[in-house]
C-alpha cells in the first residue's frame, strides 16, 4: 500500500515520507503536495529509490 506521512514541524517546515513503490515513483506520488507546499529545499534518497519498481520506498522531502 502507497503512503505519504506528512510531517509539520513547529519552525514550519514540512517533512513527506513516501512508503509502498520503489524508485521515481515515489517523488511522482509527492509532486502536488511539494508543489503546494513551495520548493523542495533538500531531497534524501535511501538506497530503496534506486531499487527497481517492487518492496516498500522510503523518500524524505523536506520544505521550508
Amino acid at each position: 500500500m502507497k503512503q505519504i506521512e506528512i510531517l509539520i514541524r513547529p519552525d514550519g517546515a514540512v517533512d513527506m515520507e513516501v512508503t509502498g513503490c520503489a524508485g521515481p515513483e515515489c517523488e511522482t506520488l509527492t509532486k502536488e503536495a511539494e508543489a503546494a507546499l513551495g520548493p523542495v529545499t533538500q531531497r534524501r534518497r535511501k538506497a530503496e529509490f534506486y531499487q527497481r519498481a517492487q518492496g516498500e520506498t522510503p523518500h524524505r522531502a523536506q520544505h521550508g
